[in-house]
């Protein structure tokens, strides 16, 4: 079974770190596993759906995604990625524009540093921007940023 695996896995883990080992990481199956596992003095839980899942991400937004990750079982998507000259967010207020209500511009990183941005922020090509969307809603989201 599965929950078997991960408590080996976990074990494994734990036994390593007290051997010495400067890091561990531990892969588990089940998902709520996960955040446990650091308080059990392991420094990292890997899924393999959420590895998995996240290749495929990169994979499929290779030319703009520099990093992703998923949250949760899949469910939320938190996306870092340079947005292009002629995306139809740029030049815009964000108050202006009618993203998905639960999709969350979290941060703009440019040369002079990182803007959390409000209603008033404008986003400017080449801007590298960090999201968080529902998966459900990525694509709907990711059109204001597509050149």
């Amino acid at each position: 079974s599965t929950t078997g695996d991960d408590e080996h896995n976990i074990m494994a883990g734990i036994l390593a770190k007290e051997l010495g080992a400067n890091r561990t990481i531990a892969v588990v199956h089940q998902p709520d596993f996960a955040p446990l596992v650091g308080k059990l003095g392991i420094d990292h839980a890997v899924t393999p759906r959420g590895s998995f899942a996240n290749r495929i991400l990169k994979l499929v937004h290779h030319e703009k995604v520099s990093s992703s990750a998923i949250i949760g079982d899949g469910q939320v998507l938190l996306l870092e990625f340079r947005v292009g000259g002629s995306a139809s967010i740029v030049g815009k207020p964000l108050k202006s524009v009618k993203m998905p209500q639960d999709a969350l511009l979290a941060a703009i990183l440019r040369e002079e540093g990182i803007v959390i941005p409000h209603g008033d922020t404008v986003v400017q090509a080449g801007d590298v921007v960090v999201l968080v969307a529902p998966s459900d809603h990525l694509d709907r989201t990711l059109k204001f940023f597509r050149t």
